[in-house]
């Protein structure tokens, strides 16, 4: 009887569908992406849940309600990570009114600072006026 109880619970509890593609600006799957999923609760930001998108940049999942937070929403955070190039994260806010939710997320790679770019930025001391002779 209690089995049934709990099994009738679970299904009854509303799934919310998730699907992200993730892509790099150039083009190219983003794969192994890391996906953290936070919500508020009194005025603490907790992690719910951490997943990885496959080797083909896709991710697929079902949330439940206890995904979100008092105003029904769910904070996400996305993580790609190439030795090579860096990339910005990531970060969407979503309400239940936007689900199922089909997105894909191009992340943006950001050029490495050059030494010369570096040295451009630093203010060169000042220097006194020549004399004349």
């Amino acid at each position: 009887m209690i089995f049934l109880f709990c099994t009738s619970v679970v299904m009854a509890q509303k799934q919310f569908g998730l699907k992200f593609n993730f892509v790099t600006n150039n083009g190219t799957i983003a794969s192994n992406v890391r996906v953290k999923f936070f919500k508020d609760i009194a005025d603490d930001v907790v992690v719910v849940k951490e997943l990885r998108a496959n080797h083909k940049g896709i991710l697929n999942f079902k949330l439940a309600d206890n995904y979100f937070d008092e105003t029904d929403s769910v904070f996400i955070q996305a993580f790609f990570e190439d030795p090579k190039i860096y990339y910005l994260n990531y970060e969407g806010k979503f309400s239940k009114k936007q689900f199922p939710l089909n997105k894909t997320i191009v992340f943006e790679s950001m050029a490495p600072v050059s030494l010369d770019e570096i040295d451009d930025s630093i203010p060169h001391p000042p220097t006194l006026p020549k004399r004349s002779k």
